[in-house]
């Protein structure tokens, strides 16, 4: 039996941030991952500069720049018509700070080694091969594993990801996934620069399709949405991915390109809600507690964070006088912290009509700031609420609509 002040279930970003911030101030930390390491995980790839804080603090900016795939440096959006929206990549770490024009396409599976590498640095103990199987909470709390080595603590941190077996016992109404993507590596696709594409389709409902490059004329491509969109559509995934490959603007881009290996999907867990990130002296971080961004799909840069912030009030708690009464405090941090996702959540309720999306995208299009905001909210490196301004949305529409017609009336004029 291993006895710790906390116990970390789950290796990946949310895991590793968590049992990293711990070690730090001091607390004696396990972390337990039921894989094999270094292990592969399905992702897009894709890192937003959301993610830079906290790397920043762990101290990887440096070797994310040698390790990552590809760097980029702006993002594209093609709406089904062909209307095209650009913006750089544009973000502060923090005040006062140079202005960041970057951020990379990484492979989690070298990636989420780099992480946890740091928290064994940091001076966590970590115990790969080790699956969490059951949790008793009646008095400590006592991690029972499969491999029959007990783990006790004080606190437990649940980062093990979407649907897994020990968020299942202490949430209820948990599901697998609200979403779902599929992707797959590309070698010889054509038309690569350092962007990463975003292609909207009726099929998709507010989801999306994406090619991502990851270098050497590879990407990363595929398909992300939401999983009740998709069976009113009567398909599965697998089959959308197909015709999605076949649209017209990206058939010519994998002319000649080999797909590597068989498609790969995987569920995502949205649905934002502040009860599912405590139960008594358990703490849920990253897709555990559905911090999956609803406008992009985007989860890394929230499992970091949510680990972050788990630490932070684990330790405070645990500090003498220990009181776990300011375990209640992670709830409040969280609303801080993540208090754009009921906002992206409305709006992607709101964007859930093809025809909405299509009035906002074309239009956008005729209008730089109207093109900025959208691609900010996408990125998220805009607040979502600012969307919701009536008065300046209604504005930007219009000049949008105005510069749309005098277009078109030239172009009917040329003809």
């Amino acid at each position: 039996m291993k006895k710790s002040q906390a116990v970390v279930i789950g290796g990946g970003p949310a895991g590793s941030s968590a049992a990293y911030f711990l070690a730090k101030q001091g607390i004696k930390v396990n972390l337990i991952d039921k894989d094999s390491w270094p292990r592969d995980k399905i992702c897009g790839g894709g890192l937003t500069t959301n993610c830079f804080p906290v790397l920043q603090k762990m101290g990887l900016m440096e070797e994310l720049d040698k390790i990552a795939d590809f760097k980029f440096t702006g993002y594209v959006i093609y709406s089904q018509e062909g209307a095209k929206i650009q913006a750089p990549v544009r973000q502060r770490i923090g005040k006062g700070s140079e202005e960041i024009s970057y951020s990379y396409i990484i492979d989690r599976k070298v990636f989420d080694k780099i992480l946890l590498d740091k928290a064994r640095e940091a001076g966590a103990n970590i115990f790969t091969e080790t699956e969490a199987v059951e949790v008793d909470i009646s008095q400590d709390i006592i991690v029972e594993t499969k491999q029959e080595e007990n783990f006790v603590c004080d606190v437990l941190v649940v980062a093990d990801g979407s649907g897994s077996s020990i968020t299942r016992k202490f949430q209820q109404d948990v599901h697998k996934g609200s979403a779902i993507a599929i992707k797959s590596i590309f070698t010889g696709v054509k038309g690569l620069e350092e962007k990463m594409e975003f292609f909207l389709d009726d099929d998709v409902g507010f989801g999306y399709g994406w090619i991502f490059p990851i270098g050497r004329g590879r990407a990363n491509v595929g398909i992300g949405l939401d999983i009740a969109y998709l069976k009113q559509r009567n398909k599965n995934i697998r089959q959308l991915f197909a015709e999605m490959l076949e649209r017209p603007l990206i058939k010519p881009r994998l002319e000649g390109a080999k797909m590597e290996g068989k498609p790969q999907s995987f569920p995502l867990r949205m649905g934002f809600d502040l009860s599912s990130f405590r139960k008594g002296r358990v703490l849920f971080a990253g897709d555990a507690a559905r911090l999956v961004y609803p406008l992009n799909g985007e989860g890394i840069s929230y499992a970091l964070q949510s680990g972050e912030v788990a630490a932070s009030v684990i330790a405070d708690a645990l500090k003498e006088p220990v009181d776990f009464c300011r375990l209640t405090r992670y709830e409040r941090q969280s609303a801080k912290v993540f208090s754009d996702f009921k906002a992206a959540t409305r709006m992607q309720k709101l964007m859930g009509s093809p025809r909405i999306q299509r009035f906002v995208y074309n239009n956008s299009v005729y209008d730089d700031k109207l093109g900025q905001r959208a691609m900010g909210i996408l990125e998220h490196s805009s607040d979502v609420k600012t969307f919701f301004n009536i008065r300046s949305i209604v504005q930007g529409f219009y000049i949008a609509f105005k510069r749309r017609m005098n277009k078109q009336k030239v172009d009917r004029g040329q003809k």
